[in-house]
């Protein structure tokens, strides 16, 4: 029987790999993180599935001549085989062939993910920008430089709500 401990270090380890494989280009690394039938949405631009997104990000990633994605100390709550976490990120993404050369985007990501034999997994990942900062083109305009408005979905985690 796992701990509590247990579940939280390798769902930990889950979201790292991930941020390593996308700075290593490691398509099978990525793959590695999500669930059969895994979901990821990246704001309102990207909804689709885990494999579609694996295949996307290894293909995309290639252009640019250094990327870092950082992750802050996740919040996890586990519940049995199922779990949900939030996390804050940091992504560079530098390219050698224009200039300006870089953007960097920040925001959180929400994960839900559940317990399998191949260990924890990711069924659903949705990115949520709060910020961009540099020459938006270098990600073909996706995201925009500057703050997001704040949104409904600003909100704490349900899991850090106050049981009173």
């Amino acid at each position: 029987m796992r701990s509590y401990a247990e579940d939280i270090v390798e769902i930990q380890q889950v979201l790292v790999r991930y941020t390593l494989a996308l700075d290593t280009g490691r398509a099978d690394l990525i793959a590695d993180c999500f669930a059969e039938g895994g979901q990821v949405q990246l704001s309102d631009v990207y909804v689709m599935s885990a494999a579609d997104f694996v295949n996307i990000a290894a293909e995309g990633l290639k252009r640019f001549g250094a990327t870092q994605h950082i992750l802050g100390l996740p919040s996890i709550h586990v519940q049995d085989d199922q779990a949900s976490s939030r996390c804050y990120y940091m992504a560079q993404h530098v390219r050698a062939d224009v200039s300006p050369s870089t953007f960097m985007l920040g925001g959180w990501y929400d994960d839900e993910l559940i317990c399998t034999e191949n260990g924890w997994k990711i069924t659903k990942r949705r990115g949520v920008p709060l910020w961009g900062d540099g020459d938006a083109e270098i990600l073909d305009n996706q995201f925009a430089a500057g703050a997001v408005p704040k949104e409904p979905e600003h909100q704490a985690p349900f899991w850090l709500e106050s049981k009173q």
